[in-house]
């Protein structure tokens, strides 16, 4: 029940909702009742319409894991790209989110923001990914951003087998592909991709 009335409340932008549940019903932040519920950080995200940045930061500062993943493998930055929320996506990688990690099928926070027309976001997560390889000494994860970015930019927006090419170019099997298995690469980060 806690966690019903949380998630309401994050889709919701209601903060202090959540606050109260925290102070006084002992919320956990991270909880998932089931494998098919979201962290709250993630219910936050999934609203394109959220301007709650306090929000996000009251409950990033309770410890809540920035690269928390939902089922289909999209953290809570992957979200932000994919819907355009700039102010949120910053938040996240302030607070140490990893802007490499994608969904279970390989759609890279790049990507997320290019096919859905968000060009300042794409260009957050560039800048993010490029920032990391070189402080983690991985130039791997610079090349990766940028293969990212050029192989958007030289398909149409929307084209057909677009994220079918995008899974054969990440080691990760498609449809035509049964013998393996798309959890096979769920989890992954850029990093751990390079070196598969």
């Amino acid at each position: 029940q806690i966690y019903i009335a949380a998630k309401d409340a994050a889709l919701q932008q209601f903060g202090e909702c959540i606050k109260v549940l925290v102070e006084k019903a002992q919320l956990d932040v991270n909880l998932t009742p089931t494998s098919r519920d979201d962290p709250l950080l993630l219910c936050m995200c999934q609203n394109k319409f959220a301007h709650n940045e306090r929000m996000v930061q009251y409950v990033l500062s309770l410890h809540a894991d920035p690269d928390a993943r939902a089922s289909d493998g999209f953290t809570a930055f992957n979200l932000c790209c994919q819907n355009g929320n700039q102010a949120f996506g910053e938040v996240l990688l302030r607070a140490g989110a990893d802007p490499t990690i994608t969904s279970n099928l390989c759609c890279s926070p790049i990507l997320s923001a290019l096919d859905n027309g968000h060009t300042a976001c794409a260009e957050m997560a560039f800048d993010a990914c490029c920032e990391r390889a070189t402080r983690l000494g991985q130039p791997e994860l610079q090349a990766q951003a940028e293969a990212d970015r050029a192989f958007f930019a030289a398909a149409p927006r929307g084209a057909p087998g677009l994220a079918e090419e995008a899974q054969r170019r990440h080691g990760v099997p498609t449809h035509e592909e049964p013998e393996k298995t798309v959890e096979a690469m769920a989890g992954r980060t850029g990093t751990e991709r390079a070196a598969a």
